[in-house]
């Protein structure tokens, strides 16, 4: 693998089939739900490509656009991971809002730490799926 050979683009529709595996394969299961499609269409999803064209990583976010960006979700199939790609979809994010903070839910801190985020608090959920 190169991990020089790292685009990041918009997501677009032919994109989320690839998004909900890499998801299934971390065994994300709210990303299942039929209505997941609608909410990476509802918010920003950027996608990470390797050299051929292939999906390997996602981010998903929804931000005010000038205050802040939530990051809702971001992952990096596990033979990319170590490589910046993660970082890369962070700092696009950054760059397409420049005067936002960040927030986000973490099951990585160490990762997340280890790129300038800090420890905020505690984070709850309520899920409302019947």
């Amino acid at each position: 693998m190169n991990n020089s050979i790292c685009y990041i683009r918009n997501a677009v529709e032919s994109d989320y089939p690839a998004i909900k595996e890499i998801s299934n394969n971390e065994g994300w299961k709210s990303n299942h739900r039929s209505d997941y499609d609608d909410a990476l269409k509802n918010s920003i999803t950027i996608v990470t490509c390797n050299g051929e064209s292939n999906v390997v990583g996602f981010a998903r976010a929804i931000t005010d656009g000038h205050v802040t960006i939530y990051l809702c979700e971001i992952i990096v199939v596990p033979e990319y991971r170590r490589y910046g790609y993660g970082k890369r979809l962070i700092d696009h994010l950054f760059t397409l809002y420049p005067t936002c903070r960040m927030d986000l839910l973490s099951q990585a801190d160490e990762f997340y730490q280890s790129i300038g985020f800090r420890i905020m608090g505690n984070g709850l959920r309520r899920d409302n799926i019947q």
